[in-house]
């Protein structure tokens, strides 16, 4: 069975083999518009590279304003030991209501009470992870789902500047323009604190509602305008998202300059309404321990800190 993806520079269909030789590198060219890429196979997954950055071994993402990408990327084994350490934080109720184990918590029951019924042809359900980054999030996939990493930063995915480069994703996919997969793909696709930074939004969800399979799920974060910490910062005069004492930063304009895009609770599932999900599920974020973030999402959840939803293609 081959992986099909499509040219972000022109859509045209590209075909890898599933059975690549491992520790192998290969160069193609689209049919089509001969935009080069490259795959790389590894020992359990393999690297797809739309940008040809690997090759360059260089990183022209600009992050947070900088000239150049600053991100320092962090080992597999630290990001393991950092998960765990949290895990036990969380256990214990000392962590606060973190983006990590409330999609965690709900995908346990969405895994057993809506995928699993409808995956009758024997195939591995599909998972994309939007902005993977190092792959955090990839570990909340059940073991038998193959999972797709999407980036456009190799320096954020560890295949720059790294010494363990394989991805915690079975397939990692580096790509600048049009997002490189079919349509009805996946199950679920995971975009978390993308868009905000987007320039237009609605067609970025709109292309991510055309890879979901009909019933597929959508979970999707962003930082909320109306936050306590943006609140304070107004009335106080300040606009730049700094609370004084609480030292949170919400807005923080004009020196983040990498937000472009601003959601309420109320507004992002108005958002998704319009384009054809159903909100199955919200969450309202706030920075402090659990027990006490449950009874301000409780009272106060417009004024949480980050937004959080479960949406499913209609």
């Amino acid at each position: 069975m081959k992986e099909i993806f499509r040219c972000p520079k022109c859509s045209n269909l590209i075909e890898i083999p599933k059975k690549l030789e491992q520790e192998s590198e290969y160069s193609k060219k689209c049919d089509n518009c001969e935009n080069p890429y490259t795959i790389i196979k590894l020992e359990h997954n393999y690297i797809v590279d739309f940008k040809n950055a690997l090759n360059s071994g260089k990183c022209e993402c600009i992050r947070e304003g900088h000239r150049e990408c600053n991100f320092e990327p962090v080992s597999r084994q630290k990001l393991l030991k950092k998960i765990e350490e949290r895990k036990s934080r969380y256990v214990n109720h000392l962590l606060n209501s973190n983006r990590y184990f409330e999609i965690n918590d709900f995908l346990k029951f969405f895994f057993q009470f809506k995928i699993k019924k409808r995956s009758t042809s024997g195939e591995n359900l599909k998972g994309l992870d939007v902005g993977c980054a190092q792959g955090e999030f990839a570990t909340l996939f059940p073991k038998d789902m193959k999972i797709y990493g999407l980036d456009i930063c190799p320096r954020k995915t560890r295949l720059i500047d790294s010494n363990d480069p394989e991805p915690f994703h079975d397939v990692l996919v580096l790509y600048d323009g049009t997002i490189p997969f079919t349509k009805n793909s996946f199950d679920i696709i995971l975009a978390l604190e993308i868009i905000e930074h987007l320039v237009n939004p609605r067609d970025f969800v709109l292309q991510l509602r055309d890879l979901l399979k009909k019933g597929g799920l959508l979970v999707i974060s962003t930082p909320n305008l109306a936050s306590y910490s943006n609140r304070i910062s107004l009335l106080l005069g300040r606009g730049d998202g700094r609370v004084p004492l609480l030292k949170r930063i919400g807005i923080e304009f004009p020196t983040q300059s990498m937000h472009l895009r601003f959601f309420t609770m109320r507004s992002l599932k108005t958002f998704l309404q319009g384009l054809r999900f159903e909100i199955i599920k919200e969450k309202a974020l706030f920075p402090f321990r659990r027990k006490i973030s449950r009874v301000l999402e409780t009272l106060a959840a417009g004024w949480c800190e980050d937004l959080l939803i479960f949406a499913q293609k209609r």
